[in-house]
């Protein structure tokens, strides 16, 4: 299982394609034991990605182009709604506030890709329950989906920094979980 999951976040969680070639056997048929661990793997998944931890949080961003592309877009499961900032503006921030500290390690971020991608670096903070911000993750690219894989933090709020893109930023989901399954 351990295995199957660092291949879905090295895979989906880094904006690819998951792709486990489960062959079948001299009968023609996915071996018992292979159907076994692919359904203890689809149960860990739903287990993981079954609270978004987000949900209901304040969002805010320091660029938004007009009301219909506002921050709270990126926590309302609709996909094609999403935030931008306006023309030309290629560093953002956006902050996720809790009204009750939530503990997590897992961050997913999505990008709007019909309109392309266009994230190359960003960062992630949180504020501690002491009301300091503190860095826990630095990546590159989002595309489709990418999550991001950080040790098990308790914040008030969530901040993400693009700090650069190719063109306007434009997100679609941010969503946070807590997995206490796949041990990095």
């Amino acid at each position: 299982l351990q295995d199957l999951l660092h291949i879905y976040y090295s895979s989906v969680g880094h904006n690819s394609l998951l792709l486990l070639n489960v062959p079948p056997d001299t009968r023609g048929l996915i071996h018992e034991c292979d159907a076994a661990r692919l359904k203890e793997f689809r149960q860990a998944l739903d287990e993981i990605f079954d609270e978004d931890l987000a949900k209901g949080a304040t969002v805010m961003a320091s660029e938004t182009r007009g009301r219909k592309f506002k921050a709270e877009n990126l926590i309302d499961d609709d996909y094609d709604s999403y935030w931008t900032a306006g023309d030309d503006v290629k560093q953002a921030s956006i902050t996720l506030e809790f009204a009750e500290p939530k503990t997590f390690n897992r961050v997913q971020l999505q990008e709007y890709i019909p309109l392309g991608q266009r994230v190359a670096e960003f960062n992630l903070e949180i504020m501690d329950e002491a009301g300091k911000w503190k860095k826990i993750a630095d990546a590159t690219t989002i595309g489709y989906k990418r999550i991001v894989l950080t040790d098990m933090v308790t914040a008030k709020a969530l901040r993400v920094n693009i700090t650069e893109a190719l063109a306007t930023p434009i997100l679609n989901n941010i969503s946070i979980y807590r997995d206490d399954i796949y041990q990095r």
